[in-house]
């Protein structure tokens, strides 16, 4: 009697490089459609949270600066800044509302831009805000702006990219002021702190993303037992009442 033949293992995934993990390559195997919905999926769930949050953040720090800052400019940054936040949370509740199973690489890239547009605004609170700004408002802004870098670190976790834009769009301008001030070492903590949240994003984005594919890989080869189960089914029946009746 011939042994069966062994079932097919799934070969040895190798980790996805940096450019895959941040959306700007797609590999010819996988189905990488699916492992970038799955991303924006995540990001998808927290646009209300993110929303409201922003929003209420600015309205703290434009109550604090009032009366320090001219009032035109202040009102000019709330009405940029929680626009700006406003149409990119508008824009996932209108994506997540449609429930798509898959993405593309440019969606991703979209997600970026915007991110980083709504990190600009809050850099750009930094830079205009701080010649005004006494020593105690210095200090919230920064606090704020560090606050909300590690909110985004989360929020962001599955993209990469995304984190990236924001991070830098936020630690640059932040950094570059404290030192234009006379503030080297909270600049160089700021710059540390923007490179460990870039470091931590990249981290966790890998692992979402080998995640997904680990998991696309696990279901191709469930579906090649079940073929296989199945075959079995269909003609091994005729086999096994062969061997039985000549005893063996």
């Amino acid at each position: 009697m011939t042994s069966p033949s062994p079932l097919p293992t799934a070969p040895a995934a190798t980790p996805p490089g940096w450019l895959t993990v941040l959306g700007l390559s797609d590999p010819a195997t996988g189905d990488w459609a699916r492992v970038r919905g799955a991303q924006l999926e995540v990001l998808g769930r927290s646009h209300l949270v993110s929303l409201l949050s922003n929003l209420a953040v600015i309205a703290v720090l434009s109550i604090t600066l009032f009366g320090s800052v001219p009032t035109p400019l202040l009102y000019i940054w709330m009405v940029c800044a929680g626009g700006i936040t406003a149409m990119g949370s508008f824009r996932r509740f209108k994506n997540g509302a449609q429930v798509n199973a898959t993405a593309t690489r440019n969606e991703l890239l979209i997600e970026a831009m915007w991110a980083t547009l709504v990190g600009a605004g809050w850099g750009t609170a930094m830079i205009l805000f701080a010649p005004f700004a006494s020593a105690p408002q210095l200090l919230l802004i920064w606090a704020i702006l560090i606050a909300m870098m590690a909110g985004a670190a989360f929020v962001l976790s599955a993209l990469p990219l995304a984190t990236w834009g924001y991070m830098l769009s936020v630690g640059a301008p932040l950094a570059s002021t404290m030192w234009a001030l006379g503030y080297p070492l909270v600049a160089a903590v700021a710059t540390l702190f923007t490179g460990c949240m870039m470091g931590a994003s990249f981290a966790a984005g890998r692992t979402f993303v080998t995640h997904e594919v680990a998991e696309d890989t696990l279901a191709e080869t469930n579906e090649v037992v079940s073929l296989l189960l199945r075959e079995f089914d269909d003609g091994g029946g005729d086999w096994m009442w062969q061997t039985d009746a000549a005893k063996c």
